[in-house]
């Protein structure tokens, strides 16, 4: 951002510099580029969020059950910190057939959201000097219970390294999420 807010800077004092100096007897003005143009060209890089490396979606497991696999997306919330919202769950059909809902919530008025219908983890901030992202909740639809929640980049920087944890980071497991493309 600073780079940019440089480069558009220099490039508006180099036109003004350049028109002040202009003769005033009616010669064609030079051309200048528009900052479109020239971000086209490439002059101008746009910088990207390290903090938005996390977003995408992931297949991982809830805290306690091995079982259920779940494809989550994780976006930018409003507030600018990070959230992950359900996108599918195995298996989709509780052991009767019926659809999977969120029958442990502590809140009755959400026990018959459906499961796609959940946002399991938010409030997720980019930490940038551990280069993580801290201080977020993960919710599990399977006991009802929130976790703190830590997400780091895995070694193959592709997946993240989560870290669920009561209390303390310290005192908690860590998973992998897989990264996948849908």
């Amino acid at each position: 951002m600073k780079r940019t807010l440089i480069c558009l800077l220099t490039l508006l004092l180099t036109t003004l510099t350049a028109s002040a100096q202009e003769p005033a007897t009616g010669t064609k003005k030079p051309a200048t580029l528009s900052p479109a143009a020239i971000k086209k060209a490439g002059a101008i890089k746009k910088l990207s969020n390290p903090a938005d490396a996390i977003c995408g979606v992931y297949l991982m497991c809830i805290p306690k059950n091995e079982n259920d696999k779940i494809k989550l997306q994780i976006t930018r919330a409003d507030d600018g910190s990070y959230q992950g919202m359900i996108l599918s769950v195995e298996p989709a059909t509780n052991p009767d057939g019926s659809a999977r809902t969120d029958i442990h919530n502590k809140d009755k008025r959400l026990r018959n959201r459906k499961a796609d219908e959940i946002r399991l983890c938010w409030g997720l901030q980019y930490d940038a000097k551990k280069k993580m992202w801290v201080d977020g909740t993960l919710y599990d639809p399977t006991t009802g219970n929130d976790f703190g929640l830590q997400l780091s980049p895995s070694s193959n920087g592709k997946d993240l390294e989560a870290r669920y944890y009561k209390g303390r980071p310290a005192f908690g497991i860590t998973k992998t999420w897989k990264r996948t493309t849908s």
